[in-house]
């Protein structure tokens, strides 16, 4: 299937070409264009545009079948309705049944070699492929590093053992960046304690940089690190626990979720719950792949802290 794709890919890729940057000459080359009308170049380099695109939806598709289908369900759309329109010439017109080989081979095949891609299972991609495109993903972990001044060797090791796994694990970054009717520092409150049960450090200074950058008060972070619920503000507070009862699977967790959905709305859960789970996600891998052992130091604004790991919260809130 993937040889296939790569077919329809460079077919959709040379004709768009052609329509591109010669329009005349496909015009006079194609049989049976010439019969639907006179020749328009502006016409025609607006659907080598649309070829183009359709090309491109579906290779990002191949490499990325996770964010690609839905280009690559629009790119069929069009595909399949041009070939059910020439059927439907060729069955009720006088001109299209006489270049019947042209149309099987340029727009029929193309209709079901779309179709075929874009509902298969996702099509995996051959070890030499993967060779090829491996060093952009390298990259690309590369430059996050450089700009946070973090270890991720952990994703280097996901991009070695298989593309179509990076691809996956970087739906974390969108997954977790959902953020709808909660105040910044609450979810930045909710990550980072999230992150600190799973993590020996890294994670949780990176989360802290980050929350640092969209201006999250130093004192606010040096608190949820060290554990001093009394010095968040209200709101944050309010977060904080909920985020622990929730973590701890505690039935408290309840009557603050309603505090927070009757104040902030059910989107500042749906928000807070995501928050959660990527703080988690990041030093599970870490640690299921080998690279939880390095443990660092957790600063705020270049001050060292000394991070905590909560209690449960029925003695957090008693206390």
């Amino acid at each position: 299937m993937f040889y296939l794709a790569c077919l329809l890919i460079s077919y959709l890729g040379l004709n768009a070409a052609v329509m591109l940057i010669a329009p005349d000459t496909w015009f006079r080359l194609v049989p049976g264009v010439a019969e639907t009308g006179g020749f328009n170049a502006h016409f025609i380099t607006d659907i080598g545009f649309i070829y183009l695109l359709a090309g491109a939806a579906i290779l990002w598709n191949l490499i990325d079948p996770v964010r690609g289908r839905s280009a690559s369900i629009v790119a069929t759309g069009f595909l399949g309705l041009h070939a059910a329109f020439h059927l439907y010439e060729s069955l009720f017109s006088g001109h299209h049944h006489l270049h019947l080989f042209t149309d099987i081979f340029g727009i029929y095949l193309p209709a079901l070699l779309a179709i075929l891609t874009c509902t298969a299972t996702p099509i995996s991609i051959p070890v030499w492929c993967q060779n090829l495109l491996r060093p952009l993903a390298h990259r690309e972990i590369s430059r996050f590093e450089n700009a946070w001044d973090y270890d991720a060797g952990y994703m280097h090791d996901i991009a070695d053992a298989d593309l179509e796994a990076i691809g996956r694990f970087s739906l974390l970054e969108e997954l977790g960046n959902f953020r709808k009717s909660i105040p910044t520092t609450a979810w930045y409150t909710v990550k980072l304690l999230s992150c600190i049960r799973e993590d020996c450090g890294p994670c949780t200074q990176l989360v802290t940089q980050m929350a640092e950058q969209e201006g999250v008060p130093p004192d606010t972070l040096a608190a949820v690190l060290e554990g001093r619920r009394e010095d968040l503000d209200e709101v944050s507070r309010l977060f904080y626990d909920y985020a622990h009862a929730v973590l701890d699977h505690d039935l408290h967790s309840e009557d603050l979720r309603r505090a927070i959905v009757q104040r902030f709305g059910h989107a500042s859960v749906v928000s807070a719950g995501l928050s959660m789970i990527t703080g988690k996600a990041y030093p599970l891998m870490k640690y299921a792949l080998g690279h939880g052992q390095h443990c660092v130091r957790v600063s705020v604004a270049g001050t060292p802290k000394r991070v905590r790991k909560p209690s449960p919260v029925s003695v957090e809130l008693a206390s």
